[in-house]
């Protein structure tokens, strides 16, 4: 433990160090620039090359403390935030961003079939069209802006970002099918991409019904530990658990919920698999 104490405060000297010389070399040349009235340009890496050593050693500590927490993404970047002085939000945008452009790779893969005692329940069914229609959609728009904009440097620009859109979007639709609802003889695991995870043991699971769609299209919990984790705005099964189960959230951290609600494309298979586990009653 004090080994690990001391590589965080060695690390988080060096990022803070390399930060402030980045910053300090810009300022100086700025100044430099302004009073000699010109600097080579390739001065202006020094600060560059401070801010991506800087950036390297945030990058090595976010990966340590991920594997030091079991591959938890929700727990770690809370750790990699408060030994840095970083924003959680921004770690947690970077690990989404990171993660659905890498997802994107396996959107023509085969989902892998389930192991054997094991039923995963998908929910990325209505999304296809949606996926389907905007990337037809920036098709149609980057032939458009190829066509009607004369400057090339706008023309590129707005080529690159609507590619780069349509690799999120197919990354996230990736995401979703490859990371399913599972039934197990352990309990039940409610996931939604690669942002959230809930493990419900069947001893805490109190009921387990069909519910409406609500309101909302985000991923919300209340102070009241109600979890609702919707796809295009819909949910369909509702979990009571008693106790509380821990929720893995990338964005939110470590969370508490005593009711799940959730979309599963398969609804009433799913109700029956979990009807047929003797492990708790209704």
């Amino acid at each position: 433990m004090y080994l690990c104490d001391w590589e965080d405060r060695y690390l988080k000297t060096f990022f803070r160090t390399f930060l402030a010389l980045a910053v300090v070399s810009e300022v100086a040349l700025l100044i430099l620039a302004r009073m000699s009235g010109g600097v080579s340009f390739l001065c202006f890496l020094v600060p560059v090359v401070f801010l991506v050593i800087a950036l390297l050693v945030l990058f090595i500590s976010m990966w340590k403390d991920y594997r030091h927490y079991d591959s938890s993404w929700a727990v770690s970047l809370s750790e990699t935030a408060g030994t840095f002085g970083v924003p959680r939000q921004a770690l947690a945008l970077l690990v989404s961003e990171v993660g659905t452009l890498t997802a994107a790779v396996g959107v023509l893969r085969v989902p892998r079939v389930s192991q054997q005692c094991t039923r995963s329940y998908s929910t990325h069914r209505n999304l296809r069209t949606v996926v389907a229609v905007i990337v037809g959609l920036s098709v149609v728009e980057i032939s458009v802006v190829h066509l009607a904009v004369p400057n090339g440097f706008w023309r590129y620009l707005v080529l690159a970002v609507s590619i780069y859109a349509v690799i999120l979007l197919c990354g996230f639709y990736s995401a979703m099918r490859s990371r399913p609802h599972l039934v197990t003889p352990e309990g039940i695991t409610i996931r939604s991409g690669k942002r959230l995870t809930c493990n419900v043991p069947w001893g805490q699971v109190k009921s387990v019904r069909s519910t409406r769609a609500g309101q909302g299209g985000s991923i919300s919990i209340d102070h009241n530990g109600s979890l609702r984790v919707p796809v295009l705005s819909e949910v369909n099964v509702s979990i009571e658990v008693e106790p509380e189960v821990v929720v893995e959230d990338l964005h939110k951290g470590l969370q508490l919920a005593s009711t799940i609600d959730f979309y599963c494309d398969d609804r009433d298979t799913f109700l029956e698999d979990c009807a047929a586990h003797d492990a708790f009653r209704y």
